[in-house]
């Protein structure tokens, strides 16, 4: 068991940084429809399978969201609200504690209290 819980630590760590640097080259980039990419999508996935807690994980947290707020970006309105909803619950833990690591829009509409739930609107970027 023990050796189980080093390899999926190790498999976390791995897949983290795959997507946070695929989440850097994106943000450089300034074009968030990278983020729209499948194999972008599938790493994603492989590191919530990878991590046991992710409620309790806030840098898979973070990444996970980062890539949600990406993927709202990049969506057309009316098909962009689920990533958006998602974000905000992946990122909403954060605030608190690192709020400068938002996106503006984010901690205009968590700094307002207004709680993921409620953020299924159009954000003003």
């Amino acid at each position: 068991m023990i050796g189980d819980d080093s390899i999926n630590r190790s498999r976390r760590e791995h897949v983290l940084a795959v997507l946070s640097a695929g989440l850097h080259s994106i943000v450089a980039g300034g074009d968030p429809a990278p983020a729209l990419a499948p194999e972008l999508v599938g790493v994603a996935s492989e590191l919530a399978q990878a991590t046991p807690h992710v409620d309790q994980d806030l840098e898979v947290r973070y990444a996970l969201g980062m890539l949600h707020w990406l993927r709202y970006l990049a969506l057309p309105p009316g098909q962009n609200q689920e990533d958006l909803q998602q974000a905000m619950e992946m990122l909403w833990p954060l605030e608190p504690i690192l709020p400068e690591a938002l996106p503006e829009p984010l901690r205009r509409v968590f700094a307002a209290g207004d709680a993921p739930h409620a953020g299924l609107c159009n954000l003003a970027i």
